[in-house]
């Protein structure tokens, strides 16, 4: 960071779901963040991420095999006990918001079938079907839960 002149170059770094924070060898990526910083850094990390669709859709033709990165909770636990025992005071503030949003059904049935395509060809049962069902008017209505967590600290010891 010396070298781009980056170090102590900024009053408040952030990272929302950002994979270079989330891998690496250890905890680089926040060493990095620290660095960067002159006062504060700030993760926001979603923890929890409930679609009615999708439920649906999972308990119909089973779970699609790839991790849901909008579910973790042990990310920020982790980050915070970290950032903790390196002696910064951290705070940790959640936001949780529950909405139903209508779509066009061919819009659900583009995006839903990118995400459970191969587990419902196993399955042999109607992907289509099952969302036209749920319509009403050519329109499905979604309902999404998310709760998200910042955590913020200051890095002046």
């Amino acid at each position: 960071l010396a070298k781009k002149k980056m170090a102590k170059a900024y009053d408040f770094v952030f990272a929302s779901m950002c994979p270079s924070i989330r891998g690496g060898e250890g905890f680089e990526g926040l060493e990095k963040m620290v660095a960067a910083s002159r006062n504060w850094c700030g993760i926001n990390q979603f923890i929890y991420h409930r679609d009615s669709l999708y439920e649906e859709l999972v308990e119909e033709f089973g779970a699609p095999s790839h991790p849901d990165p909008h579910n973790d909770r042990e990310f920020v636990s982790t980050v915070f006990n970290y950032l903790w025992e390196q002696g910064y005071e951290v705070n940790i503030h959640t936001l949780s918001d529950t909405q139903t949003t209508f779509y066009p059904v061919e819009t659900v049935l583009a995006d839903y079938w990118a995400t459970f395509s191969e587990v419902a060809k196993k399955e042999k049962k109607s992907f289509e079907k099952i969302i036209r069902t749920s319509s009403e008017d050519g329109q499905i209505g979604i309902t999404n839960a998310l709760t998200t967590a910042l955590i913020l600290w200051q890095v002046k010891k």
